[in-house]
């Protein structure tokens, strides 16, 4: 798997400073879904390669309107890798930040239990990135689409699960 590609794709799997006045809680903002540990596990298809498995350990603290999330990602038999997002609250339902890898900010919108971002990786690669909650809480399902040069390149189905404390 080219090297851009795969790099994309590992921090792309992981999630994403910015200001909003509105402090983040576990019981009104699904961003607090990643407070504390989660775990996932999916599978990572990139064009012309076949599947190969994903796992991804998160640990993320809310620090006031903030989300922290750090995570070591791993792709097929690769040495796992770590990542760090930042996610804030922007207005009503706009959601900004950063993560390691990207090549600039994070943008989104957090609508009912949906999570949509979107943001540009090294080498021109673009994803989006959808995740939707479970109404248990316990449950995420993370669909992410990159793309180079406007072209799918490859996709991700992950899921996410709270892990027991």
């Amino acid at each position: 798997m080219p090297l851009h590609v795969r790099s994309g794709a590992l921090a792309a799997i992981a999630l994403a400073t910015a200001a909003s006045s509105q402090p983040i809680t576990r019981d009104a903002d699904p961003l607090a879904f990643f407070s504390g540990r989660t775990v996932g596990s999916g599978t990572l298809k990139v064009v012309l390669h076949h599947g190969q498995p994903t796992s991804t350990v998160s640990n993320g603290t809310i620090l006031g309107n903030q989300l922290v999330l750090r995570q070591t990602v791993k792709i097929g038999s690769e040495p796992a890798r770590a990542r760090e997002w930042r996610l804030a609250r922007v207005g009503a339902d706009g959601v900004a930040g950063s993560m390691t890898e990207a090549s600039g900010p994070i943008s989104g919108k957090l609508v009912n239990r949906e999570l949509v971002l979107d943001y540009g990786m090294q080498g021109g690669m673009q994803v989006h990135q959808l995740i939707r909650f479970a109404a248990d809480g316990m449950r995420a399902e993370n669909h992410m689409a990159i793309r180079r040069f406007g072209m799918t390149v490859g996709h991700l189905d992950e899921e996410i699960r709270r892990a027991q404390p």
